[in-house]
C-alpha cells in the first residue's frame, strides 16, 4: 500500500468575515489543525487534487480520512460519500478517480463536536491510499 497525504493545499470556504476580520477571504490551511477558537461552529473545507496513477487491474484508491470527529459530510467531485457520521474518528471509502482528472474533495465539519471529542488533539489526517486490487 501507497499513501498520499492531502496535508496542505486546503482552503477554508466562505468563512465568516465578521467573525475573525483577521481571515483573508477563502484562507489557505495544512491538516492536521488545532482550531481556532475564532472560528464559526460550522466550517467546510476544500482541497483539490490530481488523481494518482493507478493500475485499475492491479490497484484501486481508497480515501481515508482519521481524527475526523464532528465529521457532518464528505463530497467527491460533488458525490456524497458514505458512512460518515460525526462522532467517528476515522472513515475509509473505496473511490473512482477518473485518470488525469482534478478532483474536488469538501469536507464540512461542526467544530463543537470536534473540538469535545478531540479535546487537544490535532484534528484531520486525510490520505488517498493505493492499495492492492481486491482478488476476482
Amino acid at each position: 500500500m501507497h499513501a498520499i497525504r492531502l496535508r496542505g493545499g486546503w482552503t477554508l470556504a466562505n468563512p465568516a468575515a465578521s467573525i475573525d476580520p483577521t481571515l483573508p477571504p477563502n484562507p489557505r490551511l495544512n491538516l492536521p489543525i488545532h482550531w481556532p477558537s475564532s472560528l464559526p461552529r460550522l466550517v467546510r473545507l476544500e482541497r483539490r487534487f490530481n488523481s494518482p496513477p493507478v493500475n485499475p487491474t492491479l490497484e484501486r484508491v481508497a480515501l481515508r480520512l482519521e481524527a475526523v470527529p464532528g465529521l457532518l459530510s464528505a463530497n467527491l467531485n460533488g458525490q456524497p460519500l458514505p458512512d460518515v457520521n460525526p462522532a467517528n474518528h476515522a472513515v475509509v471509502v473505496h473511490v473512482n478517480l477518473t485518470p488525469r482528472s482534478t478532483n474536488l474533495l469538501t469536507l464540512e465539519v461542526n467544530l463543537d463536536i470536534a473540538r469535545q471529542l478531540l479535546q487537544n488533539d490535532p484534528w484531520g489526517c486525510v490520505a488517498l491510499e493505493i492499495q492492492p486490487a481486491s482478488p476476482q
